[in-house]
């Protein structure tokens, strides 16, 4: 599969597949999903929240206490990145800075009782949401579903 062209090709059963119309189809399919969403939390949730600070306040909220270096590592991005948006977070009072007593340079990030708000409303909304598009699937097609894009996400993360 190391072909140096645009044009990768898969030979499966006979017939040649062009991945390159898999990868575009995939991207344009996540955009749209990840616009939809955006537009969702501004609509119905909160309108000063964007997508990637929705993100942000959901991590947090699933391991109840990190750091922004923790955050920067499961999003491979750079730390003065996340900082940005945490400065951001901190602004709206959705999120709070909590300095260990420890060890002083340790500033762990907690969602504040607004931010747990807004989590909560956006999640339901979400659930909402695809509860109603997925309601035009069958059990089979979801879970296919799910298992191929778990299973791209562990052979990317793999790579990291």
């Amino acid at each position: 599969m190391n072909n140096l062209h645009s044009e990768l090709s898969l030979q499966q059963g006979g017939i040649l597949i062009e991945l390159q119309q898999y990868i575009t189809r995939y991207q344009q399919s996540l955009q749209s999903i990840y616009r939809t969403i955006g537009n969702m939390i501004k609509q119905n949730v909160h309108e000063d929240v964007t997508t990637d600070q929705y993100i942000i306040l959901q991590f947090i909220n699933q391991h109840e206490s990190t750091t922004a270096s923790e955050i920067a590592q499961a999003f491979y991005v750079g730390r003065s990145a996340i900082t940005a948006i945490v400065n951001r977070l901190v602004e709206k009072e959705l999120i709070v800075r909590k300095r260990s007593e420890k060890d002083r340079r340790i500033v762990s990030l907690m969602l504040s009782e607004r931010g747990k708000k807004i989590v909560k409303a956006t999640e339901e909304e979400i659930y909402r949401v695809l509860e109603d598009k997925l309601s035009h699937f069958n059990v089979e097609d979801i879970e296919l579903f799910l298992h191929s894009i778990e299973k791209l996400a562990k052979l990317m993360e793999s790579e990291q």
